[in-house]
């Protein structure tokens, strides 16, 4: 559905796609029991080649990376929604098709001096060789969907993604602004009815989650306290949190789930100026945002 990437998705976020490749797409570490859905439900999405990487061995407990647990939550929801196996295929199909690479290479080379700013590391020279001519660049490519730039974005913006699913299974991103469509494209949004499906929201939920510290340390989001602050959450031990907002508006948020996933919002978008986190036994934790720009 998407002629122009370009259009949709920033060079920053793809850049970012590429950076952190290794991390979306790297060792399975993730169990079912992570994943929140029935591992017979999993195993029948799996005979209708609905899950990203078919199970190769039976006997063994079955792990998923992290695109692929996104990937699990994304059907997990619109199972729950009614949406049929037939629909979700062609979804599948179109999301996970290879990025053509001629423009990935136009994207990140239109921002070379982002790339200049990156400090020389194994994900560096991951980059460095995507964007070389020959065969190890083709080889590389293979590895980039439209799946992984919609989770890249999901991650590293602080406006929300939305995945928005039409009766056909065809597909398109939602963000804060659809003037980035054409006019055929908007009036689809529009007009048509479609299910629309929170990336933004599975991947927050998944940060309060306790396995969240196996991939968000390496994503450079959060500062030390406040990854201490989101272990503390994915506990549970803790019993109140006092949030200071830029307007010096407090918000007091007592422990449950709720809580859990408006703190990670607060950490994520960097509208807060404090936060303390009052946990048992008279422990403090407190967050002070470094990030707040100087005007």
């Amino acid at each position: 559905m998407l002629k122009s990437l370009e259009d949709v998705f920033s060079i920053e976020g793809t850049v970012k796609a590429i950076q952190f490749n290794r991390i979306f797409n790297g060792e399975p570490l993730l169990s079912v029991t992570d994943t929140g859905v029935h591992n017979r439900t999993i195993d029948t999405w799996d005979s209708k080649k609905l899950i990203i990487t078919p199970r190769k061995n039976k006997g063994v407990h079955r792990k998923f990376n992290f695109l692929e647990f996104v990937w699990i939550r994304v059907l997990a929801d619109l199972q729950n929604i009614g949406v049929k196996n037939k629909v979700l295929k062609r979804t599948k199909r179109e999301l996970f098709f290879h990025v053509d690479f001629k423009i990935m290479n136009r994207l990140v080379r239109m921002d070379k001096e982002l790339v200049d700013g990156w400090p020389d590391s194994s994900d560096k020279e991951e980059l460095l060789e995507i964007v070389k001519s020959g065969v190890k660049r083709k080889r590389a490519s293979k590895q980039f969907n439209l799946f992984q730039l919609l989770v890249s974005k999901a991650i590293f913006s602080k406006e929300p993604v939305n995945l928005l699913i039409f009766s056909d299974g065809g597909w398109l991103p939602l963000f804060d602004d659809i003037g980035v469509f054409s006019t055929e494209l908007k009036e689809k949004i529009l007009y048509e009815s479609h299910i629309c499906i929170s990336l933004t929201r599975i991947i927050r939920e998944f940060f309060a989650h306790p396995k969240a510290g196996l991939i968000i340390n390496e994503l450079n989001l959060f500062t030390p306290v406040e990854l201490k602050v989101l272990q503390i959450i994915s506990s549970g031990e803790y019993n109140t949190i006092e949030v200071t907002l830029l307007d010096d508006n407090k918000r007091l948020l007592e422990k449950s789930a709720y809580s859990g996933l408006k703190l990670v919002d607060y950490l994520v978008e960097g509208n807060y100026k404090n936060i303390r986190l009052n946990a048992p036994g008279g422990m403090m934790v407190i967050v002070e945002n470094t990030k707040i720009s100087v005007s």
